[in-house]
């Protein structure tokens, strides 16, 4: 970390030196919860209680210099980096299949997907393992179904897909 830490530092300055700082995005996102804990470890911590969900959060930071700060707590993944840098740069993605969301798009359906099939949202979490749906922030559990099973279906497939394309190597140029 402190080593990332200085080398923001020389990029940053590097950059201002140059003039190039305000033409600047950075864009840094922290891919996994702590490794230290085993995935049992961290599913029953997740579960314990509502504020245990901390497990899984994990920063994403864009910066500019021109740009005021500001914390948000979007549950996001990384399926969703490549909408949200589309929309921020205006770019046309009309051509492209995107699995996620632009986080800066306000979306009730929003979740994130984990590799087992397991997924969190705002209001539920998901324990494919197990098959058991939590209801979050408030949600009872019998809403939380009915939220569940809204949004299984593209879980579902956003699972087959990723899956499919890593088996068949979909996007390997063809010679």
């Amino acid at each position: 970390q402190m080593l990332l830490d200085q080398g923001l530092e020389v990029l940053i300055k590097g950059l201002e030196a140059r003039g190039e700082l305000d033409d600047t995005v950075i864009i840094l996102f922290g891919d996994h919860y702590p490794y230290g804990l085993s995935n049992e470890e961290a599913i029953n911590y997740l579960l314990k209680d509502e504020e245990s969900i901390e497990v899984y959060k994990v920063p994403l930071i864009i910066y500019n210099s021109e740009v005021e700060g500001r914390i948000d707590n979007t549950i996001c993944s990384t399926f969703d980096l490549y909408p949200t840098i589309a929309n921020l740069f205006n770019l046309d993605t009309s051509d492209y299949y995107k699995t996620g969301y632009d986080i800066f798009t306000d979306s009730i359906d929003r979740f994130v997907l984990f590799e087992d099939g397991s997924l969190l949202s705002e209001y539920i979490y998901y324990d494919s393992s197990s098959n058991t749906i939590t209801g979050l922030n408030g949600i009872d559990d019998d809403t939380a179904l009915i939220f569940y099973n809204k949004i299984a279906p593209k879980a579902q497939d956003l699972l087959k897909y990723s899956q499919d394309i890593l088996r068949s190597d979909y996007y390997r140029d063809e010679e």
